[in-house]
Parts: structure tokens; C-alpha cells; sequence
């Protein structure tokens, strides 16, 4: 009668424990962050509507941590003289509009950003950054996650930009 009770006890400890891990429970796995990875691999090639030969390359890691802060890290090779940087608004056959600095106007009495294998920027875009009109942090969120935004880096030998990618998963 005691293994039965145990049993019993274990079984219904089972139950409560699958049934609270359950997507249909809005408990404890509602409470952890949202995060989802997206990238960009940057080349010349990609170039619109130009492609650029260029030795300079770079990717892009998108991080949406949550509902309020995306993370944008931009790594770069082989890159003379970087200006600028930003993510725009396109697909991937567009030269689109700029929704938001990621590097802004380097002076012309800064040494230039050159380099191999090198972090370029690291951003966090909140609801609060400075974003170019009309563009807010719900249109560049939703140009993410729909493929129509990219990002891009200028240098002082390609000013409308050396290396390029769209933003994909």
C-alpha cells in the first residue's frame, strides 16, 4: 500500500512538473528573455547598385535581446580608412535610406579605422536611440526580421559604401 502511495505522489509530482514546463502555462517559461540571432556577412560584392572590388570584408551580429534593445556587433578585415556605418533600409538588390548610425563621420583629423580582423562598432539600439526619420525602433525591429534591412560600411575610397550585407537568421 506504500509503494502505491508513492507511486501515486511521484506520478502526480510528474504531472505538475510537465504540465507547468507546458508552452500552454503562461509561467515560468514566459519569463525568460526573448532572443533571437540574425547576421550579415559584409562584402563588396553585395554592393548596390554597384558592387565594389574590394580585399575588405566584415559580418554583423544582430541580437534582438528583447522586446526593447537590439545589439548590432560589427567585425571588419582588411578595411582602409572606414567613415561610416549603418543599417539601411532594403532588400538585397536596393540601395535604400539609413535608418540608424552604427559608426558615425569619423573626422578628417582622426586617424582613419583601418585594420584586419578588428570590431568595428558595438551597438545597443534601444527605443530612445537617435534613428533617421522616418524610421523608429518598431520599423528597423520589423525590417529585420522581414529581410528588408542591411547594413553597410562606408570608407574614404567607396564613400556610398565598400562593404555590404543583408540581414538574415
Amino acid at each position: 500500500m506504500k509503494q502505491q502511495k508513492t507511486f501515486a505522489v511521484v506520478a502526480l509530482c510528474t504531472a505538475v512538473l510537465f504540465g507547468a514546463c507546458s508552452d500552454d502555462f503562461p509561467g515560468i517559461s514566459s519569463l525568460a528573455p526573448i532572443r533571437q540571432f540574425l547576421s550579415a556577412t559584409l562584402t563588396g560584392a553585395n554592393e548596390r547598385p554597384n558592387p565594389v572590388t574590394t580585399s575588405a570584408s566584415g559580418r554583423s551580429t544582430i541580437t534582438l535581446l528583447d522586446t526593447n534593445l537590439i545589439r548590432v556587433e560589427t567585425h571588419v578585415s582588411t578595411i582602409d580608412s572606414v567613415t561610416q556605418s549603418h543599417i539601411h533600409a532594403g532588400d538585397g538588390n536596393t540601395a535604400g535610406p539609413i535608418m540608424i548610425f552604427l559608426l558615425s563621420n569619423v573626422p578628417a583629423g582622426r586617424a582613419p579605422i583601418t585594420g584586419t580582423d578588428r570590431v568595428l562598432s558595438v551597438v545597443d539600439i534601444v527605443r530612445t536611440s537617435t534613428f533617421s526619420a522616418p524610421f523608429n525602433f518598431d520599423s528597423l525591429k520589423f525590417r529585420i526580421n522581414n529581410g528588408t534591412a542591411y547594413v553597410n560600411v562606408h570608407t574614404r575610397r567607396n564613400l556610398g559604401g565598400e562593404i555590404r550585407g543583408q540581414i538574415v537568421p
